[in-house]
């Protein structure tokens, strides 16, 4: 219970209050506040048709450019314009943005269209300090365009270092795993070349990879190597690991023909060539099958 003494106890520390000190109110500038209002848009999602053009306006402005640039670009992403999404934030990139080039390079490396890799690497390849602009969060994204984009430009050695820097965690692991076969194919090391494809083929079947088009791509390429080498049984073995249901199928079919011609196997190798003349295939182009 509370009593008078209890009360008449307690110690009060007493503190000195000190002055305070106005300082200057200096209002928001009119751009300011249009980039506040769009931002409250943009965070809400499924406003980016309506503040595009706030944002372009925003650009053109030194106070609010880089912030107007970036969310301009990722607006155009979000509604699938992609040149437009490419073009903004490249440039942010390019300059190596102190405040956005790092969000910029994050989102333009996800989901990148392969028409634009080549871009991308020789974007971020001009760069002065290309790894101060790569996050944890982006690493992989921008390891794997840019080895692809280096390798569609032709520098495979440059697209080599990168395709292996790709981290087992990543969805498209495997796929860096068969560029890098390739890029030693390019290179004239085709006994490396084939090497790593038996390794990836043999990873992807103990794994049980569903994923049919690497399965395919890696099957295909290591066929035509064994051919190509006169080893037309393993070839054959390969070509009929092709799965049936991917677009390489028909393609690898009518080169198991040639195969099963060197074979000596002519009644497998036509065999096959009137399936394809079955009506299920009518809509496929295949001259050679003829």
């Amino acid at each position: 219970d509370l009593t008078r003494d209890i009360v008449d106890k307690i110690q009060y520390t007493m503190q000195t209050v000190t002055e305070v000190k106005e300082l200057p109110y200096k209002p928001l500038s009119e751009d300011a506040l249009k980039m506040v209002a769009a931002l409250i848009l943009f965070e809400k999602g499924n406003h980016c048709h309506m503040i595009m053009g706030l944002f372009h306006q925003l650009a053109s402005s030194k106070q609010t450019e880089s912030e107007a640039t970036y969310h301009l670009g990722a607006c155009a992403d979000t509604l699938g314009m992609q040149q437009a999404a490419f073009d903004h934030l490249s440039g942010l990139v390019a300059k190596e943005d102190k405040e956005f080039a790092k969000d910029a390079l994050t989102l333009l490396a996800k989901d990148l269209p392969g028409i634009y890799e080549v871009p991308f690497y020789k974007t971020l390849k001009a760069a002065k300090n290309p790894k101060a602009l790569i996050t944890d969060q982006s690493r992989d994204d921008v390891t794997y365009r840019m080895a692809k984009g280096a390798y569609r430009a032709g520098d495979y050695k440059t697209s080599s270092v990168w395709a292996l820097q790709v981290s087992d965690k990543a969805d498209f692991y495997d796929d860096a795993r068969f560029l890098a076969a390739m890029n030693s194919f390019a290179l004239g090391d085709k006994a490396t070349a084939q090497r790593k494809l038996e390794e990836l083929y043999a990873n992807l079947e103990a794994r049980k990879v569903p994923n049919n088009n690497i399965r395919a791509l890696t099957a295909i390429n290591l066929a035509r190597m064994n051919f190509a080498n006169k080893k037309y049984d393993k070839a054959l073995e390969r070509y009929m690991q092709v799965p049936k249901d991917h677009a390489l199928w028909v393609q690898g079919l009518i080169e198991q023909g040639w195969t099963q011609l060197a074979l000596e196997d002519y009644a497998g190798a036509i065999g096959n060539m009137y399936s394809l003349h079955s009506p299920y295939f009518k809509a496929v182009y295949q001259p050679e099958s003829f």
